[in-house]
């Protein structure tokens, strides 16, 4: 991920939570899945990955926190980065 990109994305989410809106899971969602096919983000948890890209994990994962943060999603329990660092790679 280059600065250009980071600052980018960082833009991009920092717009996105500044307004209390009904769509700001979707846009968060969506910058997710946006982040996922530019960085080949791997469904599962992978620390060879997390190690070679650990600027791209890091937002990736700020981004998701937020997300459910905001959303108040009940199966939430303030744990989500911690079942994805701890799933089983198949």
């Amino acid at each position: 991920m280059t600065v250009g990109e980071m600052l980018g994305l960082t833009d991009r989410f920092k717009e996105i939570i500044s307004f209390n809106s009904a769509e700001q899971g979707e846009r968060l969602a969506n910058l997710m899945t946006d982040m996922e096919v530019a960085y080949d983000i791997p469904i599962l948890n992978n620390e060879s990955f997390n190690k070679r890209n650990p600027f791209v994990i890091a937002m990736y994962r700020t981004i998701s926190n937020a997300r459910f943060e905001r959303e108040g999603d009940d199966d939430h329990d303030g744990k989500r980065v911690e079942r994805f660092e701890n799933q089983a790679c198949s």
